[in-house]
């Protein structure tokens, strides 16, 4: 009788501690789902913001795109919030000179470095790797010592400062086609954008036969344009 009452009460202790493991589990497992599903959650809105992002930063970028097409084959040597640098660094101590100078003394001028300010009137839309100086009706081709870099092809109408020498050369048939070549292409695409741009005033022609141009080793190029 004993035996059998000590069996029952071990039975009975042995089915409370079941229950009391059950409800356990069942609590862990039920906690357990619910903190499943807050991650969840939590991860689902960390992607859907990270797409957002995504999103927004890949609708900046093509409104980026849209808004310039500019062709930009050399990195700046030196950067400021208003210039950037590009070639060798901008040496201020040579004598400055204009294009007025240059362009009725250029003898003068032949293989003496200087430092000039003028505005680009037309870039190489190719590859940027010349570009036209202009002050009133004072013109000359400006490129770029040993072909080491390049401008942004975005860079007309700005106004520049450049170190560098005058060169004596002769200009080619050929290549004053290719060079006007080079010119027309940001014509068009200036008459592109505003229908009122008048195709032969907005070319400077380039012409064959023994000319002067500028050899540029440094140039620096305000971020924005230069006002009118």
């Amino acid at each position: 009788m004993l035996k059998t009452d000590f069996m029952l009460k071990t039975s009975a202790a042995n089915i409370t501690k079941l229950k009391m493991l059950s409800l356990t589990s069942i609590s862990a497992i039920f906690f357990f789902s619910l903190s499943q599903q807050a991650y969840a959650q939590e991860m689902n809105q960390a992607l859907q913001q990270e797409t957002q992002q995504e999103t927004q930063q890949e609708k900046i970028a093509k409104d980026n795109r849209n808004q310039t097409s500019a062709i930009r084959l050399s990195e700046p040597v030196e950067t400021s919030k208003d210039a950037e640098i590009f070639g060798a660094t901008l040496d201020e101590t040579l004598p400055v000179v204009n294009l007025k100078q240059l362009s009725e003394s250029p003898s003068n001028y032949v293989d003496k470095a200087f430092m000039l300010k003028t505005k680009i009137s037309k870039v190489c839309q190719k590859k940027g790797c010349f570009f036209i100086a202009q002050e009133g009706d004072k013109t000359i081709r400006v490129a770029f010592k040993d072909y080491a870099f390049f401008i942004p092809t975005d860079s007309a109408n700005k106004l520049v400062t450049l170190n560098g020498t005058l060169v004596k050369k002769e200009l080619s048939e050929a290549q004053a086609a290719h060079f006007n070549q080079d010119l027309q292409a940001q014509t068009i695409n200036e008459k592109a954008s505003n229908p009122e741009v008048n195709s032969d005033d907005a070319v400077t022609p380039l012409s064959a036969g023994v000319v002067y141009e500028i050899l540029a080793s440094s140039i620096r190029i305000p971020i924005v344009l230069a006002a009118p």
